[in-house]
């Protein structure tokens, strides 16, 4: 492979990467030779973790296996001091880089460039303290007091906010935490270290915030002067703990942390940073502070060593969480945009997407209607007899295995089945794309006829949305895609026939344009969040319409059977009918949801605390969807149990594998 075949994987899989690529090439602090040899070895290695996630067909969390937790508790138990590195070890960050946080802070502070700032001023800080008392362990105010000097910002100001972003990202490190207190309760001393500028009584308040009230030691540099780097802090500690005891540290630098311990006479256990072992797998785009989070709390949770989600909750919780909270935040702009005072979402794929947007942002009512395609098309057939046949009779005439007459009865349009024999077509014969036109000009004829049939469903569906939009005059129908079927049902259905005043239009995820909808595109009646054929146009390309689609309704959908014709009572109440499904899909479905909730519980906790508005663009929330889908042995496994009926109400027996569709 050429080098310019390398930087163009690069440029299109890992933009940000590139642009590390870029900075190293062109780095005038090094000579030519070692600019050009890094840049080298960097966009080997990247390129290299591209090839090898490609490659991956299980569950990410099983490719990095660490020592079960449970074991070191017997081992650590030998020992009379048990050290803990601080950060990134007992407490692990929902971020990617440790420069990532320094970005936060600034956005913050309202201070741009600030993790350059933030990085310069602790490296000057260090110097003007070992000038001045020949020792290099500045603590947080020594290096406000100089970004005060270069920004004109308070120190205390700056701390507090750096303290508070901190306090926001990091989380308990689980695969320590049962293991410590175990120790605590059994009389050991165990504490914490840390080379981080801050004292112990602002680390304490940390793990307050936390939840965490810590009653064992703290040492950190800058209270103690020296640093677990020069190995100067593992025999501070012993000279105060004594040093007839035994000791072991553990710690995510092998550096610091492991080969200092040892040259200090100390134990240690190497416990490897959840970031680097998960950054092969996280792309990183232009939208880096974001991506570095909806990143940062997948490696966090995937791989701190705790097995937490199942296999099905790890594909909902690592590739449609982050498609979840971005289509969220689009919708809340979309109705601030557009004037929305009430949002439909349809069943079943509007199920998942109304819980989390309640929940965590709804500005506005919003109502879960019972719609599909097949109930809409009946209700709706004499405006749109086209719609009909394309929804329930193009389907099975493309497979060829029912007869017209059993159709017709599916239909319930039976009475017609001997008409269809004065007028030549066999009605015995199997449905077909020969036979299909003659029948679609009998039901061109016939659509007065037929709307009659569906006389009662079109009144119990009058009645059913009356409900759903009393009090509304701007209503938004939100589904996920693709070709807007069930939205330009719900409009039709509306518009003429309960003759309502006020405005519809629609929201997807995505869009597909065909004859059928090509007009409400140009009128951009359904808005998108991710693609269209003129919008976001990569990732319209590289969406897969045949597995893609089906992956995203299962992820998406209520783990509930389909509409499949509204009814009424004979009191006049509207009681809907809905079709069969298999219990193993509802099992399947709530699975992956449980993930996928808990990504969004997660993220927005992160958010509320950070205070901060962080919006997902749609590149980076549906990436990932796009990733896994390519990945069939991955997708057959996990999904091969799943089983889609694409003709729900027509066919009894047309249930496919996930993988055939």
């Amino acid at each position: 492979m050429k080098w310019k075949q390398l930087i163009e994987i690069l440029h299109e899989n890992s933009p940000h990467d590139y642009e590390r690529y870029i900075a190293k090439l062109n780095d005038f602090d090094e000579s030519e030779f070692f600019r050009k040899i890094k840049a080298f070895k960097f966009v080997i290695s990247k390129v290299f973790q591209l090839r090898l996630y490609a490659k991956k067909t299980v569950p990410e969390s099983q490719y990095y296996a660490r020592i079960d937790n449970r074991l070191y508790g017997s081992k650590l138990a030998e020992y009379d001091v048990i050290s803990l590195n601080l950060f990134d070890t007992f407490l692990i960050k929902n971020v990617m880089d440790d420069s990532d946080v320094y970005s936060l802070i600034g956005m913050k502070l309202e201070i741009n460039g600030f993790c350059a700032i933030r990085q310069k001023a602790e490296q000057e800080a260090i110097k003007r303290i070992r000038d001045k008392y020949g020792k290099k362990v500045p603590d947080l105010y020594a290096i406000y007091e100089i970004i005060q000097e270069w920004c004109d910002i308070e120190p205390e100001i700056g701390i507090s906010t750096e303290i508070a972003v901190e306090t926001a990202i990091y989380e308990l490190n689980p695969y320590w935490f049962e293991t410590i207190c175990q120790l605590i309760r059994s009389k050991k001393i165990v504490l914490l270290m840390s080379d981080a500028p801050l004292h112990e009584m602002e680390i304490r308040k940390m793990l307050e915030q936390m939840g965490l009230v810590w009653k064992g030691y703290i040492f950190t540099a800058c209270d103690c002067g020296v640093t677990k780097e020069s190995g100067k802090l593992f025999e501070h500690v012993k000279g105060l703990l004594g040093n007839e005891k035994r000791y072991i540290h553990i710690g995510d630098n092998r550096v610091d942390d492991v080969h200092m311990a040892k040259i200090h006479r100390w134990d240690s256990i190497f416990y490897q940073d959840v970031h680097k072992v998960g950054r092969p797998y996280r792309r990183i785009g232009k939208s880096v502070i974001v991506e570095s989070i909806t990143g940062g709390i997948i490696n966090t949770t995937l791989h701190n060593g705790i097995r937490e989600l199942s296999a099905l909750e790890e594909f909902g919780f690592n590739y449609f969480g982050r498609l979840h909270i971005g289509y969220c935040q689009w919708l809340n702009h979309l109705v601030k945009s557009e004037r929305i005072d009430k949002l439909l979402f349809v069943s079943r794929d509007g199920y998942l997407i109304k819980k989390i947007y309640d929940k965590y942002f709804g500005e506005i009512p919003s109502e879960y209607i019972y719609v599909s395609r097949y109930a809409l098309s009946q209700i709706t057939v004499d405006e749109n007899m086209e719609s009909f046949i394309r929804q329930n009779l193009s389907p099975v005439a493309s497979e060829s295995k029912m007869t017209v007459a059993a159709v017709f009865e599916k239909l319930q349009l039976e009475m017609f089945v001997p008409e269809l024999e004065d007028a030549g077509i066999k009605t015995d014969s199997l449905l077909c794309k020969r036979n299909l036109k003659t029948i679609k000009s009998f039901l061109y004829y016939n659509k007065k006829r037929i709307a009659k049939i569906y006389g009662t469903q079109c009144d119990a569906a009058v009645k059913y949305f009356k409900e759903m939009l009393s009090d509304s005059n701007r209503v938004c129908v939100v589904d996920i895609g693709w070709h807007g079927t069930c939205i330009m049902g719900v409009m039709d259905f509306i518009s003429k026939h309960l003759r309502w005043s006020g405005e519809v239009i629609g929201a997807q995820i995505g869009l597909e344009c065909d004859e059928i909808n090509i007009g409400l595109n140009a009128l951009s009646k359904i808005r998108v969040y991710a693609f269209s054929p003129t919008f976001n146009v990569d990732l319209y390309k590289r969406h897969d319409f045949g597995l893609i689609n089906v992956i995203d309704e299962i992820v998406f959908s209520a783990p509930e059977p389909s509409l499949l014709q509204y009814a009424m009572t004979e009191n006049g109440e509207v009681k809907n009918i809905f079709a069969e499904e298999p219990q193993k899909n509802v099992e399947i479905v709530k699975n992956i949801q449980n993930g996928v909730l808990k990504y969004v519980e997660k993220y927005n906790k992160i958010i509320r605390d950070l205070d901060m508005q962080l919006y997902i663009p749609a590149q980076v929330a549906y990436r990932p969807v796009i990733e896994v889908v390519q990945k069939r042995k991955y997708i057959k496994d996990l999904l091969g149990k799943y089983k889609v009926q694409r003709n729900c109400g027509i066919s009894d027996d047309n249930w496919k594998d996930v993988t055939t569709v």
